[in-house]
């Protein structure tokens, strides 16, 4: 019940919503490009270098939940450059990885990568999304706080509550697709 009621609440904040659709679409977009895009880095060089393993459900989950984590600790402390990087670094990471998996005929391993990896980066975007906005949320609202017309603790509590019911629903994503990747891990394909 009670986190029904802090999705409800996270998309009631439309602009911080919009900017999750943004920044999933730009991660996307991002991937897609790396992966089709033929004049992408070469980094498997043998059918020796992969290796499909059985995925263990926690290390899935604890991994995401500790890159997110490090999005919204250092990203806010960072003025969001840090979550940018992160973004950044893993998209591209993921589209070279993709690209180079069917250039090398592994379109089947590749494809096995898009259920768990469409969940983890609506987690990556809801992360980043949120560190964007509470920087300019924080920036907005600091004329009236200057001002003396809205109270600090206000905007601070705004900005916290965010981004805890941002990292609860990121849990409940992450788990989600740490279950979808530990059931895809069973299905071979090499």
């Amino acid at each position: 019940m009670i986190i029904l009621q802090i999705f409800r609440k996270f998309l009631n904040n439309k602009a911080l919503v919009r900017m999750t659709f943004i920044v999933f679409f730009i991660a996307a977009s991002i991937i897609l490009f790396f992966a089709f895009n033929k004049y992408h880095l070469k980094i498997l060089n043998s059918i020796g270098e992969i290796d499909e393993k059985d995925v263990n459900f926690w290390k899935v989950v604890s991994s995401n939940i500790k890159l997110i984590l490090k999005i919204y600790l250092f990203g806010v402390l960072t003025v969001c450059a840090y979550a940018i990087f992160s973004f950044l670094y893993n998209t591209i990471s993921v589209g070279v990885i993709a690209g180079n998996l069917l250039d090398s005929g592994y379109n089947k391993l590749a494809l096995k990568m898009i259920p768990h990896g469409f969940f983890e980066f609506i987690g990556i975007s809801i992360a980043v999304a949120t560190v964007i906005w509470a920087w300019c949320y924080t920036i907005k609202t600091a004329p009236a706080v200057i001002k003396q017309k809205e109270p600090i603790g206000n905007v601070l509590r705004k900005v916290i509550w965010t981004i805890i019911a941002s990292f609860v629903i990121n849990i409940v994503i992450f788990i989600f697709a740490g279950i979808i990747e530990t059931i895809v891990s069973y299905y071979k394909v090499l």
